[in-house]
């Protein structure tokens, strides 16, 4: 959240406080609410807002609209990685089917898949360093 943002805040915490309990918010508490929401921007608060005036019937904790923060924050992160993933193995598909591409990068798809003798090596000893009591 920016600090151009807390005057919305402030209104929509004024509707919420309004629609459920009819107390007015003071400077104090502002600071308090705009404190523990400082990390997540505000289109996530006030859909949060949003959420809880629609299924819940008291005025909520500042730690209650942050936990709903959250959860929209991890749900958004969650799509956005399978979208990201999604387009990898479409991108591998289209490496792996078409044959010029494939043969372009056939030397560094072969080191992956099959590392030399020097590869498995190295990575012995970087095992054998990592299983000693006292490290190098």
């Amino acid at each position: 959240m920016q600090r151009a943002d807390l005057q919305t805040l402030n209104d929509r915490l004024k509707e919420l406080s309004e629609a459920l309990n009819g107390k007015q918010l003071s400077k104090a508490s502002l600071t308090v609410w705009a404190g523990v929401l400082k990390d997540y921007p505000i289109e996530v608060i006030c859909d949060a807002i949003s959420y809880w005036a629609r299924e819940k019937t008291k005025f909520p904790a500042p730690a209650e609209i942050a936990k709903v923060c959250a959860g929209r924050v991890s749900a958004n992160l969650e799509r956005k990685a399978a979208a990201d993933k999604a387009d990898y193995a479409a991108g591998a598909r289209q490496i792996m089917g078409d044959p010029r591409i494939a043969r372009a990068h056939l030397a560094k798809i072969r080191r992956i898949l099959k590392p030399s003798a020097d590869d498995i090596e190295y990575q012995r000893e970087r095992e054998a360093i990592a299983m000693q009591d006292i490290p190098v």
